[in-house]
């Protein structure tokens, strides 16, 4: 897959969230902030088999944690084997928090993953709370 498909996809996961459930758009005056976070590729993807499945059981249990509190609207990984290894948008719009929520995830803490975070406007909705 290339960057323009993936970009492209991304942008379609976006778009779905101004559409209600008639197809008709929402008030664009109603767009929200939430922070899109793209995790990444670490700088140490060296980890043993048995410290990889510590760290994912790990990762998995910061990212249900995040969704339970409320502050996680949406999480996925990619289905490639690609730089770029899952998404995370949160329903929050305090960068200080989600940064130090995510310094705390193990596999970022070993360096198997790292991420950049952006502000996004959506609509809230169906796919975004």
């Amino acid at each position: 897959m290339n960057i323009k498909m993936l970009l492209g996809g991304i942008f379609g996961i976006l778009l779905i969230s101004f559409i209600n459930h008639d197809g008709l758009c929402q008030d664009p005056n109603n767009l929200k902030e939430y922070i899109f976070v793209m995790l990444k590729s670490g700088p140490d993807r060296s980890q043993s088999e048995a410290e990889l499945k510590k760290l994912q059981a790990g990762h998995l249990d910061n990212i249900r944690s995040m969704a339970e509190s409320g502050m996680l609207a949406i999480a996925g990984p990619f289905a490639e084997d690609i730089d770029w290894r899952g998404i995370l948008i949160f329903n929050i719009m305090d960068t200080v928090k989600v940064k130090s929520m995510l310094n705390d995830d193990p596999a970022i803490k070993a360096g198997r993953l790292t991420f950049e975070l952006h502000p996004i406007f959506s609509t809230p909705g169906r796919c975004l709370k």
